[in-house]
């Protein structure tokens, strides 16, 4: 090893045992103030409507070096809305934005992009970082405010500026090596070369020792461990296979360990700190990729959950974390992610329907994940000011659908739930296909009220000749279309306001004529278009 290279490793060393050191307790030894416990209830209870998770991709933009710019790209658009909690994220699972003592801070390997210049000019000039600049905005403001970790994030498998010192010095605590990006798809796993092995001691310490610094250091309100910004902590999911019991075991000690820093840096300054966690969408996914979920709970290792990487929204089966989560005093909040939705699944009007399913769910809130209001062609005053309102929300118009799998995310496609994805391929046996489509608004409850404007349901098909014919049925209902349009594949049908449940409803899709079944035929969308009369308010 050169000098250079070993004076790197030392300093690292340092810089961790460092952190390390202000942990005097063993985790068995430490334990919560019972003042701070009685208000950490209360603190968990609190009004959520909508959390707002930001990515901190504003630091990368030019006009944020300044503190008055950098607030005024996102965070000031929150202020008189219905976000209550904003959770920030500073950069990747050892990269990042604030001025991190463990850790690596954008720079070297970044040296002349906007996000260092970015970085460089707030701490220069303003002694000061993103995430201070934002605990500060928060609490001025009355907003719950979180340091969201993404323990395991992978953008430097594809951007090298991310991929930090300690890694490359380190490439043995790695699930993977450089070559695999090139080597495997990107729906294959392995890809996501720089993905951390969890089976390394020393990578648990390390992230551990980076959340006791900013514990430490920031005044956060709580700590949330992102398990889904790549859910591939260990070998048997990069072929398949279910993370083993004793792999189970290593995250359900870390997510331990996370709580006892809480527990240490809340008794340090007299006020909780809570500790959310975001994963996959049911127990048996969860288990997949190493979360024992329902022992965390029993165990009290979380107090608020996040459930789902947020792409497939409509789709996902949100009760069972939700009842679960609630059995144990724990509020859930199913997650949003915008970024993953199709372009033309990006509306606002889709965010209602999303958000009304999580609802609909009794959810506590919901949990906005990469919602890039200016990228979408919409503004963020009117994503904040609508979805955390059930009320409000209900006599808005909304889109509801079936979600469509536009990405394979992160290629973990063993713990997203893919069994009603689309598109999804009619089959030539003439065996109906069958779909769910959730609905979460009482359209007939709405009709009787006058408050219904019109119901559009539509689908969507692929290599459909004008010659085939598709039987569709809505909860055993046979519908007639009213108009096709050859060229976009799109289908509109006929229905009443009475044949939709208050909830999931069944979509029958079946070639009855197919004039050549040697070409196959695809259902692209279904979607759902609720539009209510102008002024229309719910009783």
């Amino acid at each position: 090893m050169s000098r250079s290279r070993l004076s790197k490793s030392l300093l690292l060393t340092v810089l961790f045992f460092g952190a390390l050191a202000t942990n005097p307790l063993a985790a068995s030894e430490i334990k919560e103030n019972a003042q701070l416990a009685k208000q950490r209830a209360e603190m968990k209870g609190r009004q959520r409507r909508i959390i707002y998770n930001n990515d901190g991709y504003e630091v990368f933009l030019d006009g944020t070096n300044t503190p008055a710019g950098f607030l005024a790209i996102r965070m000031k658009a929150t202020l008189d809305t219905q976000v209550d909690s904003i959770f920030y994220c500073t950069g990747t699972s050892t990269m990042f934005t604030h001025q991190a003592k463990v850790g690596e801070i954008y720079g070297k390997y970044a040296e002349g992009m906007t996000v260092t210049n970015n970085v460089q000019a707030l701490h220069e000039n303003y002694k000061t970082d993103a995430l201070a600049l934002t605990v500060q905005f928060c609490h001025e403001n009355d907003l719950e405010l979180f340091f969201t970790h993404r323990i395991n994030d992978i953008h430097d498998s594809f951007n090298d500026f991310e991929h930090c010192t300690w890694k490359r010095e380190h490439p043995e605590y790695l699930l993977g090596k450089r070559e695999d990006y090139k080597k495997y798809p990107q729906t294959d796993p392995r890809n996501r070369w720089a993905a951390l092995n969890f089976e390394i001691p020393e990578v648990l310490d390390y992230l551990l020792a980076i959340i006791d610094d900013v514990l430490a250091r920031y005044d956060v309100d709580g700590i949330e461990i992102d398990y889904f910004r790549n859910p591939l902590f260990f070998r048997p999911n990069q072929v398949g296979k279910p993370a083993t019991s004793e792999q189970v075991k290593i995250l359900t000690g870390f997510q331990s360990r996370v709580r006892d820093l809480a527990y240490k840096h809340g008794n340090q300054r007299g006020r909780p700190i809570l500790v959310a966690t975001r994963v996959p969408v049911t127990k048996r996914l969860c288990r997949y990729v190493g979360i024992d979920i329902e022992q965390w709970l029993k165990e009290d290792c979380l107090d608020m959950l996040m459930v789902g990487v947020g792409c497939h929204p409509f789709t996902r089966p949100t009760r069972e974390l939700v009842e679960l989560g609630h059995a144990h005093g724990v509020p859930v909040y199913p997650v949003i992610a915008g970024s993953t939705a199709r372009p033309k699944q990006r509306t606002l009007e889709h965010l209602r329907g999303a958000a009304a399913i999580c609802w609909h769910a009794d959810a506590d809130g919901v949990y906005l994940f990469n919602t890039y209001a200016e990228v979408f062609g919409m503004n963020y005053h009117d994503i904040f000011t609508e979805l955390g309102d059930p009320n409000k929300l209900a006599s808005k118009n909304k889109i509801f659908c079936i979600d469509h799998n536009r990405v394979v995310w992160g290629g973990i496609k063993n713990a997203l739930l893919q069994h009603q994805i689309l598109p999804l391929e009619l089959d030539g046996s003439s065996k109906p296909l069958h779909v769910t489509l959730p609905v979460a608004d009482d359209v007939a409850g709405a009709a009787k009220e006058g408050r219904l404007e019109l119901l559009t349901l539509r689908v969507q098909f692929e290599g459909r000749a004008p010659e085939d014919k598709v039987e569709l049925r809505l909860n055993g209902d046979l519908l007639k279309s009213t108009k096709e349009d050859a060229k976009s594949g799109w289908v509109i049908y006929a229905t009443d306001p009475s044949q939709y449940r208050h909830g999931d409803n069944a979509i029958a899709l079946r070639v009855s004529d197919w004039h050549d079944k040697e070409k196959p035929v695809f259902v692209n969308s279904v979607e759902l278009r609720v539009d209510y009369h102008a002024g229309a308010v719910t009783n």
